[in-house]
C-alpha cells in the first residue's frame, strides 16, 4: 500500500470515526449501573445543589431537552450505520458519500443543539453562586479524573 494510499484512507476513516463517535456521545452509552438514567441523575443533581421547586422545573426541561435529542439521534442511528457499512464495504469508497453521511450528521446537531442549550441556560440563571460553584467542581473533578469516572462529589 502506497503512501498516498494510507492518506486517503486516513482522510476518509478520520471523518467516520469522528461522526461515529459524535453520535455516540450525543446518544449516550449505555453504562453498567444506570449511570446515564436521566430520572437518576435529575434526582441526584437536585439533592446534591439542593434545589428549589422552580429550578428542579427547569432541570427536568433540560432533561426532557436532552432525552428528545438523544431519541431524535438514535432513530436515524441505524440507518446511518448501514450507509457507512454500505460504504465500507465496497472496493473504493465515494468521498463525496461520505462526506454527505457527515455533513447529515452535524446538520442533525446543529437543530439539536439550540432546543438543549436554551433550557440549560434558563436552569443556570435560576441557580445561586453557591450551587453554580457545586457545578464548577463537578466539572473540574470530571475534566481531571474523566468524565463518569469518580462520580459526584457535591
Amino acid at each position: 500500500m502506497t503512501s498516498k494510499t494510507r492518506k486517503r484512507i486516513l482522510w476518509i476513516a478520520l471523518p467516520l470515526v469522528v461522526v461515529m463517535g459524535a453520535g455516540a456521545a450525543v446518544a449516550g452509552f449505555k453504562q453498567h449501573g444506570g449511570h446515564h438514567d436521566p430520572e437518576r441523575m435529575v434526582q441526584r443533581i437536585s439533592e446534591n445543589l439542593d434545589l428549589t421547586d422552580a429550578q428542579k422545573m427547569k432541570l427536568d426541561a433540560v432533561k426532557d431537552a436532552l432525552i428528545e435529542g438523544r431519541k431524535a439521534f438514535r432513530e436515524e442511528r441505524t440507518d446511518t450505520i448501514d450507509k457507512v457499512i454500505t460504504e465500507v464495504s465496497k472496493q473504493e469508497m465515494d468521498e463525496s458519500r461520505i462526506m454527505a453521511l457527515i455533513e447529515e450528521r452535524t446538520s442533525r446537531i446543529d437543530v439539536i443543539a439550540p432546543r438543549v442549550v436554551g433550557p440549560m441556560v434558563d436552569f443556570h440563571k435560576s441557580l445561586d453562586d453557591e450551587q453554580r460553584q457545586k457545578i464548577v467542581s463537578l466539572l473540574e473533578t470530571m475534566r481531571d479524573w474523566g468524565w463518569g469516572r469518580r462520580g459526584w462529589k457535591g
